[in-house]
């Protein structure tokens, strides 16, 4: 990976804790990540030992900042309205469960808006979805 104009600074934090700052290209991550360290040398992370990757302004930070959180004191919703669209064209709308296994696991149920269809409730399979939209928290 050459250092050209696309690379932006980073900070790479694995879930061990370690912090290397670099540069890399915000595009791209599939399963690795390859970064240019601050030292020059490329180093390429699996992003299963990753925590997160904050593409940053700068190196330092300011670690007296109390970053602004608008909705810290909004009660968190349980379900979350959304709307979801299959690769057949098929769109379904309705409520799902505001929690991890809407990340983790391979599908969600979805509690369909409107009461006179026939479906009482869906087993969305994630991998069969063309688009996912959150449209409101309920």
């Amino acid at each position: 990976m050459g250092k050209d104009s696309s690379l932006q600074k980073v900070v790479v934090r694995t879930r061990d804790g370690e912090v290397i700052p670099g540069f890399a290209n915000q595009d791209g991550m599939k399963n690795t990540l390859k970064i240019i360290t601050q030292k020059g040398k490329e180093q390429t992370f699996s992003l299963d030992k990753l925590k997160a990757v904050f593409f940053v302004k700068d190196f330092q930070g300011n670690p007296e900042y109390d970053e602004i959180k608008f909705l810290n004191k909004q009660a968190v919703s349980s379900m979350i309205w959304a709307r979801v669209e299959f690769f057949d064209g098929e769109v379904l709308e309705g409520k799902i469960p505001n929690n991890m296994e809407l990340i983790s696991s391979p599908g969600f149920y979805l509690s369909p808006s409107d009461q006179d269809t026939n479906n009482r409730r869906v087993y969305v399979v994630k991998s069969a979805l063309k688009k996912f939209t959150i449209l409101n928290p309920v």
